[in-house]
């Protein structure tokens, strides 16, 4: 009996894997910010599609004149792979037998420890993309070890515009090296308005 359970009850690969879909979603700082949207795909590669349109002032001229030309948008794309988290965990017969259930007084089952042991699957692989949202902002996706997974700003052709914050100087005003920082993002965006900005430290 105990190999029925521990052999059918758990369910095949896909099972389980919809029953870490289906484990509550709590959603880390930059996942509640919503500034990513985030889709499955059905290969191993991805590719972004690049369309550089930059804002352009337009100057006046008299009616009935030329007026100045639109320069078409610039498209291009970069192809990336698609990173793959395995994680895997054994719930065996001695996880269970004689265990008393966490919280309660009666014997633990194998579906409540299966169902903890893929919450908490969940959880680290929750943790692992949000670490990878935060490396995509930085500009620098980094795997567990340090080594860098994919540096975002070497896929995209561009560079890092980095403006120091002098917090111990005493005689600068914060406030003005904040509105610069903020001039430099404006220029990077090409003529595109930001609507806010936010910190993340």
């Amino acid at each position: 009996m105990a190999d029925n359970i521990f052999t059918q009850a758990f369910g095949d690969a896909a099972e389980l894997t919809g029953l870490i879909n289906k484990a509550k979603f709590n959603p880390g700082t930059i996942a509640r910010l919503g500034l990513f949207t985030e889709s499955g795909i059905s290969s191993t590669l991805a590719t972004i599609d690049i369309e550089d349109e930059a804002l352009t002032l337009l100057p006046t001229a008299p009616r009935g004149g030329v007026g100045a030309v639109h320069r078409d948008r610039d498209t291009g794309g970069i192809e990336v792979s698609a990173l793959h988290i395995p994680t895997r965990a054994s719930v065996y017969a001695d996880s269970v037998q004689n265990k008393r259930e966490v919280g309660g007084v009666g014997l633990d089952s194998p579906e409540k420890v299966r169902n903890r042991t893929l919450a908490g699957m969940r959880k680290n692989i929750e943790l692992t993309i949000e670490q990878h949202r935060f490396g995509a902002i930085k500009g620098q996706i980094l795997d567990t070890d340090g080594s860098v997974l994919m540096d975002t700003y070497a896929a995209f052709g561009i560079s890092q515009v980095v403006v120091n914050l002098d917090l111990a100087s005493a005689t600068k005003l914060l406030l003005n090296e904040v509105i610069a920082a903020e001039r430099a993002s404006e220029q990077a965006l090409g003529g595109d308005t930001p609507s806010g900005f936010i910190g993340l430290a």
